[in-house]
């Protein structure tokens, strides 16, 4: 069997950077970064602040919904 994207699974430096970031309290950063380094999200920001050794991922027209699991889920549904 043939790994594909094994990389993509290991824990990563990541700065999520331009992105319309929609917090868990319902906040809503309009241009903002989140900081992944080691592959936890340690910070979510309204500025895009300096991070050397992370890789940069340019999410300008992109939503970014740092810490859900699911981004589909309707969280608006009721009880169930």
């Amino acid at each position: 069997m043939t790994s594909i994207g094994a990389r993509s699974l290991a824990a990563q430096d990541l700065l999520i950077a331009n992105a319309r970031v929609v917090v868990g309290n319902g906040t809503v950063i309009n241009q903002g970064s989140d900081r992944h380094p080691r592959g936890r999200i340690v910070s979510v920001s309204a500025d895009s602040a300096n991070s050397p050794g992370l890789q940069i991922i340019d999410a300008r027209g992109a939503t970014a919904l740092p810490g859900f699991i699911d981004a589909h889920r309707h969280v608006n549904t009721g009880p169930e």
